[in-house]
């Protein structure tokens, strides 16, 4: 089937997967904190991955050099850790469609530092492809009378949301030449368990951290909705995310995995009762021919 067997149709299911991952984890972030909720995310997510590591490779690791394990431990860091938490608090403060939108910007920052990290040839098709998201994002950014966020607030969200965006692509980008040398499972292992790491020890340095880490890993009524957000968002969407990267040029698989802006806004509406304005709309419309371009 071309979806599993192609670097685009992959990106695609990691866009699908990842949409629904976040409606997910907006219905349970006012009962878990950003770092709690990442911190959650990533351990279930790392048993997850472990488990299908070792049932498929069994007990052996590959043998690498320093500098990839070191490239993957940091991409981990910026790219899982940091920037999944930011993503989260943004999240919180815009909604899924907003935050929708801002995760546009994931595909002119790869773009970008592909461009100037791993000489990846720019074409045309992929600039106006990038134009086309920016445009969205611009749309969305409009005022509107349904929709009302106080300007401050408005602003944090959406920074929150750029700085997220840029670490994400900076980790992957950075990431690629490890990832195109190694198997997939073993570099989602890694950088995801350095991502994991990372958030123990920054979570363990507040009493109040901890005590929402301590809640968050409590069972308790949206569990089932967050290790659902979990599934989809740290195992599946992560595995063919990379599947993904390895397959095809970075830019390409970058702009696919805008498609996730489509489902988040549907299912934002669908099962969050987000408004689906006319804005909304071109924005979205805008960022998936964006996604389509890429493709020509």
């Amino acid at each position: 089937m071309w979806l599993f067997q192609s670097g685009e149709g992959l990106s695609l299911l990691a866009a699908l997967s990842w949409g629904a991952a976040i409606v997910c984890f907006k219905f349970v972030g006012d009962t878990m904190p950003p770092l709690a909720l990442n911190l959650f995310k990533n351990v279930f997510g790392l048993l997850a991955i472990a488990l299908t590591l070792l049932w498929v490779n069994g007990p052996t690791w590959p043998f690498a050099e320093s500098d990839a394990v070191w490239l993957l431990l940091s991409s981990g860091v910026l790219g899982i850790a940091i920037a999944d938490t930011l993503l989260f608090q943004s999240l919180n403060i815009l909604g899924a469609s907003r935050s929708a939108i801002i995760d546009c910007l994931y595909s002119p920052f790869t773009v970008l530092f592909s461009f100037l990290i791993l000489d990846e040839s720019l074409s045309l098709f992929t600039a106006l492809g990038a134009l086309c998201i920016l445009a969205g994002i611009l749309v969305a950014g409009l005022k509107s009378s349904q929709e009302r966020l106080p300007m401050r607030r408005l602003i944090e969200g959406a920074l929150l949301g750029v700085v997220s965006m840029a670490l994400m692509a900076m980790g992957l980008v950075m990431a690629k030449p490890v990832i195109d040398a190694y198997p997939v499972l073993w570099t989602i292992s890694l950088r995801m368990g350095a991502g994991t790491v990372a958030l123990v020890l920054v979570t363990s340095l507040r009493k109040e951290w901890r005590r929402e880490v301590r809640l968050a890993f409590t069972p308790n009524k949206v569990w089932g909705i967050a290790l659902l957000g979990t599934f989809l968002g740290a195992y599946l969407s992560l595995i063919f995310w990379l599947a993904g990267v390895k397959a095809t040029q970075v830019m390409t698989a970058a702009i696919l995995n805008q498609m996730s802006t489509l489902f988040v806004v549907l299912f934002a509406a669908w099962f969050l009762g987000e408004a689906l304005s006319l804005k909304k709309g071109v924005a979205v419309v805008l960022g998936v021919a964006g996604s389509v371009l890429a493709l020509l």
